[in-house]
């Protein structure tokens, strides 16, 4: 088993921390080995290296042990032993033996325990036998501590929970003050240090869902301009960087085009129009979605004649330049590769709005097909 926290040709440069123990195990298993298995897996998980000391200075030289295998088989018959420990995490290639210059030792991989499985304790006491570690320390977990770990077993744990109707009120001001001096002291002189507690609270991204609607709201203007924003094809992220990622792995296509698509969508379920709001003093955008049916006879007359606009185009034959575009992407395309929009519009040299046009032909005439959702979609050929 290959761990990050011991490579043997790395084991002179090795101390004891958060991550790393050492015992000498000359007597057999070691009390203290099973208060750092408990430490180790609820915390960030670590290594037990048995058949080593710790110098004064330190570093660590191997002592070796004298029966390793039958220390082992001793370590795998405890550790499943529900009166000694409360969950096993190990698999069977978590204990390794290793010799060198004549020496044995035993290295014993322990991860870190899931939500569900913590507290990790030991000698049947949840509220005595359980440990963490700090640094090269074992300490234990004082009762606080532990009820946080029953806390946070189940699926859904306290911190995920939303709190309806729930007034400022009830926020620790101490915590509210010390989280906005960090702010302040990572960003001074920023526009909202000036605010109050109440109105800087709800500054950052803030999402409300319920059966009605859908409110998003983000803090800063809109960058393109509104209007231009409900038009789509421009696109201005505040962070390129994050924009870029996403990009990259087929979830953002930096086509300016998600506001347009969820305009679409709404028309197309006949829903009430989505309402974009612009605030300013700090700047804030708020997009409120609707699940309302539209009573506006013009807003559906007007969609439904969209509808019938592109009904009406899917009939209508390709012209010449048209059915060139399609078979040289159909010529391009390999057997059993997925494409995305982008790979085609290089195909052809083109933007990727005519691109998406041609594929929805391509789709209509059974010659690609479509495989994932929304900014996952790849097309391949379906023959």
């Amino acid at each position: 088993m290959k761990s990050m926290n011991f490579n043997m040709s790395q084991f002179d440069s090795y101390r004891e921390d958060n991550r790393r123990e050492v015992k000498k195990a000359k007597g057999g298993l070691p009390v203290s080995l099973w208060e750092t298995y408990s430490a180790f897996a609820n915390c960030y998980g670590g290594v037990i290296i048995l058949g080593v000391k710790e110098n004064k200075d330190g570093s660590w030289y191997m002592t070796g042990l004298e029966n390793a295998f039958k220390l082992r088989k001793d370590f795998w018959d405890t550790i499943n032993n529900k009166n000694k420990v409360s969950a096993n995490l190990l698999t069977d290639s978590a204990v390794e033996i290793y010799e060198e210059n004549g020496n044995v030792i035993m290295v014993i991989h322990v991860p870190k325990a899931k939500r569900e499985q913590k507290p990790v304790y030991i000698n049947g006491d949840m509220f005595s036998g359980t440990f963490r570690r700090n640094w090269e320390g074992d300490y234990h977990c004082d009762r606080n501590e532990v009820l946080a770990m029953l806390r946070d077993q189940p699926e859904e744990t306290a911190d995920m929970k939303v709190l309806q109707d729930m007034s400022l009120e009830v926020l620790n001001s101490d915590t509210v003050h010390a989280y906005r001096n960090r702010h302040m002291a990572y960003r001074t002189e920023h526009v909202w240090e000036r605010l109050s507690d109440e109105a800087y609270i709800p500054r950052g991204i803030v999402i409300r869902k319920d059966a009605e609607s859908i409110v998003m709201e983000n803090p800063g203007s809109i960058r393109t301009g509104k209007s231009q924003m409900l038009k789509g094809g421009i696109s201005d992220p505040r962070n390129k960087a994050l924009m870029k990622m996403l990009n990259l792995i087929g979830i953002g296509e930096r086509a300016g085009s998600g506001v347009p698509d969820i305009y679409s969508v709404w028309a197309q379920q006949g829903w009430k129009q989505p309402e974009v709001i612009e605030e300013y003093g700090p700047d804030r955008t708020v997009l409120k979605l609707l699940f309302a049916k539209n009573t506006d006879k013009k807003a559906l007359i007007k969609s439904a004649d969209k509808k019938a606009l592109i009904k009406s185009a899917d009939k209508k034959e390709p012209t010449n330049k048209t059915r060139q575009q399609l078979e040289k992407i159909i010529e391009c395309m390999e057997p059993d590769r997925e494409y995305r929009i982008g790979e085609m519009a290089e195909f052809l040299g083109v933007k990727e709005t005519r691109a998406r046009e041609l594929i929805r032909e391509l789709i209509r005439l059974d010659k690609i097909e479509a495989t994932g959702k929304n900014k996952g979609r790849r097309y391949r050929k379906t023959i």
